[in-house]
């Protein structure tokens, strides 16, 4: 190499590693939001009737129980937590509003309320156990959900609560689900399913109280540096109790708007939300770069999970390889969320 060739070449590599940060942050920052809409434009291209309005409500409505699931997820674990008891609690309530309205004649609202309340006594005994007896998070809502799980079969007697059932001393269920009650999912408001709305409104709201709130920050602290939080005179027990309260009721909310979809009290219905919960949750880490628990990353990890099961099933994808595409998405916003982190 000749001596002009030399400052040529060191430029180059100036360039070169000037841009490769920049490009770098770029990718970690927004790399979902891309793969979210990549998607999006391929299957629009492939798939004419994925971009009609009909398929856009009907995906956002699905994607309704998830997200509430999800948010309860994200919740606990900005606490530095973990709750994979939601699925299991979304299916507690609805067992319990079915149950209320079924065989005891409750109304519609006494309904909603007692679910509401099932997850909050369910939180109540995860925050004891975690915060009071300092088990595990992880180990001691696993544990929750075998338990919750099991009452719900205990309950129902491996049957459906459906009207006119058989109850277990040999008479019929003479109640009936209130319409009131079915319109939470099936109604409509300004041309769209009321659960959308109650989607919206409760992430909004979450939204609000975690980043605007001086208890939301709080717990963001209690997440971030518990010791810390501890010795600048944060109660971390009660912001960790509060943590799990809310996410137990905002699991049993998504048990709610599931109840009002599905119609029946089917046993163990909410477990499935629990592993796309988690997974909506642990994909918003990656979004815009956080990396951590947050309410608008969440509700982008739920949105992208619906986009691509609806349009893999309009696509006729095997659900075995959805579940697995699934997982992959996860992996990979998790490697950028711990990338973005070890960057920071």
């Amino acid at each position: 190499m000749t001596p002009s060739q030399r400052p040529a070449q060191e430029t180059h590599v100036r360039a070169t590693r000037d841009w490769a940060p920049a490009l770098q942050g770029l990718f970690l920052r927004w790399g979902i939001l891309a793969v979210l809409f990549g998607l999006i434009v391929y299957l629009s291209m492939v798939q004419p009737q994925f971009l009609t309005i009909t398929n856009w409500t009907n995906l956002i409505r699905d994607m309704s129980v998830e997200t509430l699931v999800a948010l309860a997820v994200t919740v606990s674990v900005v606490v530095a937590g973990f709750d994979v008891s939601v699925g299991a609690v979304a299916g507690m309530a609805v067992i319990v509003s079915m149950m209320a309205m079924v065989v005891y004649h409750a109304s519609a609202a006494e309904a909603v309320g007692l679910s509401l309340l099932s997850g909050l006594v369910i939180g109540a005994v995860n925050a004891f156990l975690i915060v009071r007896l300092r088990l595990p998070d992880l180990l001691a809502t696993l544990g929750m959900l075998f338990v919750v799980d099991g009452v719900q079969q205990v309950f129902v007697a491996g049957q459906t609560i459906t009207p006119g059932m058989t109850l277990p001393n040999g008479s019929s269920a003479t109640g009936t689900i209130q319409p009131s009650f079915l319109a939470i999912d099936q109604g409509r408001f300004l041309h769209l399913p009321i659960s959308i709305w109650i989607m919206f409104a409760v992430a909004m709201l979450l939204w609000f109280f975690l980043s605007s709130t001086r208890v939301g920050r709080l717990m963001y602290a209690v997440g971030s540096n518990q010791e810390a939080a501890r010795l600048s005179g944060v109660n971390v027990g009660a912001y960790k109790t509060g943590a799990y309260l809310l996410s137990g009721f905002l699991a049993a909310l998504g048990g709610v708007v599931l109840a009002a979809r599905i119609g029946v009290g089917e046993q163990l219905a909410g477990d499935p939300y629990m592993l796309n919960g988690v997974a909506a949750s642990m994909i918003g880490f990656a979004v815009l770069g956080s990396g951590r628990a947050n309410v608008f990353g969440t509700f982008i990890g739920a949105l992208l999970m619906a986009v691509m099961v609806n349009g893999f099933t309009m696509l006729n994808v095997p659900y075995y390889t959805q579940q697995a595409m699934l997982g992959a998405v996860m992996l990979a916003a998790l490697a950028l969320s711990y990338a973005v982190k070890s960057r920071g």
